[in-house]
């Protein structure tokens, strides 16, 4: 059965809430450990700019989630909410 457009909106809107969390989870463990987004950015391979991008949940953040959390030295489930 094809998702309605209703079914659509809403699972769009699940996904945006899901990168909302995440995106402010990240910001918030970054700065619980001190860092800031220029000291935070080469640790994971990314400009400063795109790390930015993925604070305010305009970028997906993917399978950099890993690195993400490496470079800030936690488990990737603490970043997920």
């Amino acid at each position: 059965m094809k998702p309605t457009k209703r079914d659509q909106k809403r699972n769009e809107a699940a996904i945006d809430a899901t990168v909302a969390a995440i995106a402010a989870r990240i910001k918030a463990v970054r700065k619980e450990k001190g860092l800031t987004q220029v000291q935070l950015a080469p640790k994971i391979g990314i400009q400063q700019s795109h790390l930015s991008a993925i604070e305010r949940g305009d970028a997906g953040v993917g399978a950099r989630l890993v690195r993400i959390a490496a470079a800030l030295g936690v488990d990737p489930r603490e970043l997920m909410p």
